[in-house]
């Protein structure tokens, strides 16, 4: 449930927020940010999606409000400094 409009957070993709490469020795990855606030990422190079489940699932979840939607987004992505294995 949202916090701010007492609306139930949808299970369906609202918005993609922000789209960024991954590390450059691994061509075709990519991560998503998304409106509500999902974080997917792809190995490619986006045929393909994995949403990360275990921030999805995060009990506080129901809590997080802002960036001017309205629902919670993940709108800033820091790609890791290594490739995932």
């Amino acid at each position: 449930m949202n916090p701010v409009s007492g609306k139930p957070t949808p299970w369906a993709l609202l918005k993609i927020w922000s789209l960024v490469p991954g590390h450059e020795s691994a061509p075709g990855e990519l991560w998503c940010g998304t409106i509500p606030g999902g974080l997917f990422h792809s190995t490619d190079g986006g045929d393909s999606w994995n949403l990360n489940r275990p921030l999805w699932d995060r009990e506080e979840r129901c809590q997080w409000f802002g960036g001017g939607e309205n629902f919670a987004g993940i709108h800033s992505l820091c790609v890791p400094s290594t490739p995932r294995d």
